[in-house]
């Protein structure tokens, strides 16, 4: 039996823990991906967070969960519901076992196969008053640490339900002779008032250490629909088939409509059996039933692509780059901190080949702490990716010279590499800065200086909250890092001179930048939302390798 709605459920809630939603795949492999680039930490605040707000999260995404229409279903049932409503002893299995006892008389001897019912329903409606919730499992994970998975519980629980068709026409797929069987203008409730119905529904979500395959299966599934009280129409009018008989000259036709009394007057027990049989289906076979459609579907293994605007663009039309993203790691700790780990590349169209920027060498993994604890939502971002994104807009230009006051600006002759350490001042980073000086005076260039003038600095960024955005301005010139290629001197006895003429010109420019603030980059790579939750930068912090930003879901 197909299940139109299971492939949508599970994959979304696999991707919500990873923080994108699904798209076409870029490359399966990727030459430039970055292990670790990103890492998400979710608090227990934040967990009950989605917990109590899952339903508005995917309204938010376009994913209707109180009402919705389809205009065309089919699907094909195979024997476990008809078994299971014919086999239980009660009440309600008897009228079921009447029912199939009087199709069974009626086509003696017409040598029917095992029937193979194929339904067709149009304009399938449904409403209902919904819950929806999503929350971890901590007795299952604490029970079982460090095995590098996440067990999720996801609810639905509706207070009201109704569902309604215009048409649903039943065919034996296997005994064409039995023609069409149908009902037109089905409704079928909840009877108000009573008590909810609900479907619970654990999944797995693993990483494998060996391999980074990721696996998301569902577990045995809970539901009440058997208890649930349901009601139908006063009257329900089936619509029956004309079966023609002949026998030689003799000719005779089947009469059905004893079967649409006797459907009408038992609807009661009859919708029961199915209750019932629904139960025994979600308890014994949903699960494996999910997993399949799942896999048939949807590849968590697959990266995620979505494109991101190049930082330093002036022309909104230029080319976006592609940024992949690909669930790598997933880990718990005893605080019930959930941290899942992305492998990540980003990707220039235009020069698809561009090799990563060399790695700084020593730094360590990311470290959730407190503030991670006392936040919603915690992202890690890598110093090997933004300093990707610098190297890939430098590529293209859009970081070419930097002003240093009174009018002259050095050009840079390769990308800027940003350093992230903690470091006396927390807003402050290091920019890596690699440029040429071209030298005006005539005389020192003449008797001093080859043109242009190769040097190295550290710049002083500084990273401002504003708002719920980010910025980067140039604080200062780390003069103690100034580097001068001796190839540019033409004379070494003018190095102490030259040195100490290129330290006044940024000393000057420290001055300039103190009293006016000169803007480096107004927009950095921060994620202004969260499966369509705004995000509230509460603040940042930065260590070694990484910057942490900390948000809050809740205004």
């Amino acid at each position: 039996m197909k299940l139109p709605f299971v492939r949508v459920a599970i994959s979304t809630f696999a991707a919500i823990l990873v923080a994108h939603p699904a798209r076409a795949t870029f490359s399966e492999k990727h030459p430039t991906r970055m292990e670790k680039a990103v890492a998400i930490s979710i608090s227990p605040s934040g967990q009950k967070y989605f917990e109590e707000n899952l339903g508005a999260i995917l309204a938010g995404n376009g994913i209707a969960i109180d009402a919705g229409i389809y205009d065309k279903i089919d699907f094909t049932f195979d024997d476990f519901l008809k078994e299971s409503a014919a086999k239980k002893k009660s009440p309600e299995s008897d009228a079921f076992r009447k029912l199939l006892s009087k199709i069974n008389l009626l086509t003696i001897g017409l040598d029917l196969k095992p029937s193979v019912p194929n339904i067709h329903i149009n304009e399938l409606m449904y409403y209902g008053d919904t819950r929806l919730s999503i929350r971890p499992d901590w007795a299952k994970m604490d029970a079982n640490p460090g095995n590098g998975s996440v067990t999720l519980i996801a609810s639905m629980e509706f207070s009201e339900f109704e569902l309604s068709a215009t048409q649903i026409r039943l065919k034996d797929q296997a005994n064409p002779v039995l023609r069409t069987w149908g009902i037109n203008e089905f409704a079928f409730s909840k009877v108000p008032n009573t008590n909810p119905f609900y479907l619970r529904i654990p999944v797995e979500i693993g990483v494998s250490a060996a391999d980074r395959t990721i696996d998301v299966v569902a577990k045995s599934l809970e539901t009440n629909i058997d208890t649930v009280e349901f009601q139908l129409p006063k009257k329900v009018q089936l619509l029956t088939p004309q079966v023609d008989l002949g026998v030689g000259s003799a000719k005779g036709r089947l009469d059905f409509s004893e079967i649409s009394t006797f459907i009408d007057k038992h609807k009661n027990s009859l919708l029961k059996a199915l209750q019932n049989s629904l139960k025994a289906f979600v308890d014994e076979k949903l699960a494996s039933q999910m997993n399949h459609e799942v896999k048939q579907g949807y590849n968590p293994n697959d990266p995620e692509v979505d494109t991101m605007d190049p930082p330093g663009a002036l022309n909104e039309k230029d080319e976006k780059y592609r940024f992949g993203i690909q669930l790598s790691g997933l880990t718990t700790t005893k605080d019930h901190l959930i941290i899942a780990d992305l492998s990540a590349n980003i990707d220039d169209p235009i020069r698809i080949k561009t090799p990563l920027p060399e790695a700084r060498k020593g730094t360590a993994d990311h470290a959730f702490d407190e503030d991670a604890l006392n936040s919603d939502l915690s992202f890690a971002i890598k110093e090997t990716l933004v300093n990707r994104t610098l190297q890939l807009s430098f590529l293209r230009g859009y970081f070419d010279n930097i002003s240093i006051g009174d009018g002259e600006t050095i050009k840079l002759v390769s990308a800027p590499a940003v350093i992230l350490e903690q470091g006396k001042k927390s807003d402050l980073v290091a920019l890596t800065i690699d440029a040429n000086y071209e030298v005006k005076d005539f005389l020192t260039r003449s008797l001093a200086v080859r043109n242009p003038m190769h040097m190295r600095f550290k710049l002083n960024v500084q990273i401002k909250k504003t708002g719920n955005a980010v910025k980067l301005v140039q604080h200062s010139v780390d003069t103690s890092s100034l580097w001068i290629n001796p190839n540019s001197l033409r004379n070494l006895g003018f190095k102490k001179k030259v040195r100490k003429t290129i330290l006044q010109k940024l000393e000057a420019a420290n001055r300039a930048w103190a009293e006016t603030e000169t803007l480096l980059s107004n927009e950095v790579m921060i994620p202004q939302s969260f499966y369509g939750i705004p995000l509230n930068l509460d603040h940042f912090k930065v260590s070694d390798g990484y910057i942490y930003l900390h948000f809050n879901l809740r205004d």
